[in-house]
């Protein structure tokens, strides 16, 4: 098994040695990666240490934010865990967390009793996404992936009224229960490790069945998904019908042409934005995807209301 180690910061980065020094002596192997990015968290950047490996790999990021506070994190295909505390105690903690057996879920400190660790044991199906060639999984029931004739794609960063209120009147255009589908890829995001699929799913749980997926763009989405309606916002059909997202216009239509040929549909709902109600209209369309997009006017659908908004108001 094979440690990647990640680190920011010069006081982590001496850490780093005496870690890949310890090792040596113990007889197992840790390489070191460049990857480095002050503006993740520690666990993500764990999670993208552990994706430059092999999947039976563990990722160790180590930061120092100040000379007397670091913190580390790490990934594996089963679990994670994050640590956050004085200098001074980090080189014993992580003594512990290198007493690791070659069961992966047993990557977990000697001593259990260490405090400012967080952990996350994965559940079955998110490890799927990652260490198999499964593209998506239902959360609730692993035994029934039949698809979906609805699907919600979002963060749900946080599920707030205006997604439950999409939901409703798509559940009652459409006659079809609603599913989320929530993907741990994103474009120009990082991919979201344990703990933020944890976050994720708690928060949405109980609401309508929910789909945790690799399918990154719509153009995976549709081929996850094929048969299926789309419920997405005015702000999404856009990035969808710009050509900026495409490599050229042939592929923009390629594209388009798959999600014809899959049988996809997209229900599009408005916004709100500074007081005026935004959508796209008719004519805003390519001519291959009008016929398959219906548009909800005002009069059905309008709420003033944001996930930025939300997460952005004070506590």
């Amino acid at each position: 098994m094979t440690l990647r180690i990640a680190t920011a910061g010069r006081d982590a980065e001496e850490l780093a040695e005496s870690v890949v020094r310890q090792l040596a002596l113990d007889g197992r192997h840790a390489v070191r990666t460049s990857e480095q990015g002050p503006e993740l968290s520690i666990s993500e950047l764990a999670m993208k240490c552990w994706e430059q490996g092999r999947v039976d790999g563990i990722g160790l990021a180590i930061r120092s934010s100040s000379r007397s506070h670091s913190e580390f994190g790490w990934q594996s295909a089963h679990s994670a865990a994050c640590w956050s505390g004085e200098t001074q105690q980090a080189q014993f903690v992580l003594d512990d967390v290198l007493q690791w057996q070659n069961d992966e879920a047993m990557f977990l400190p000697v001593n259990g009793d260490t405090p400012n660790w967080k952990f996350v044991v994965a559940d079955e199906c998110w490890r799927d996404l990652f260490t198999d060639n499964i593209v998506g999984r239902r959360v609730a029931d692993h035994a029934d992936n039949s698809v979906p004739r609805v699907i919600f794609p979002g963060s749900f960063r946080p599920l707030h009224q205006g997604h439950r209120k999409m939901v409703e009147v798509a559940e009652g255009r459409l006659g079809h229960r609603v599913e989320l589908e929530v993907s741990v890829c994103n474009v120009d995001k990082t991919t979201l490790d344990f703990f933020e699929i944890e976050r994720r799913l708690a928060a949405i749980s109980g609401f309508r069945p929910i789909w945790l997926t690799r399918a990154a763009t719509f153009l995976e989405k549709t081929n996850l998904f094929p048969q299926t309606t789309f419920l997405v916002g005015e702000d999404t059909i856009r990035r969808i019908v710009d050509v900026r997202y495409f490599e050229d216009v042939s592929h923009q239509r390629q594209t388009y042409g798959k999600f014809v040929e899959r049988g996809c549909r997209f229900l599009i709902f408005g916004r709100s934005f500074n007081g005026e109600f935004c959508t796209i209209t008719p004519a805003e369309l390519p001519p291959e995807l009008r016929r398959h997009c219906d548009l909800v006017p005002e009069a059905e659908f309008r709420e003033d209301i944001s996930s930025s908004g939300l997460r952005n108001r004070p506590s």
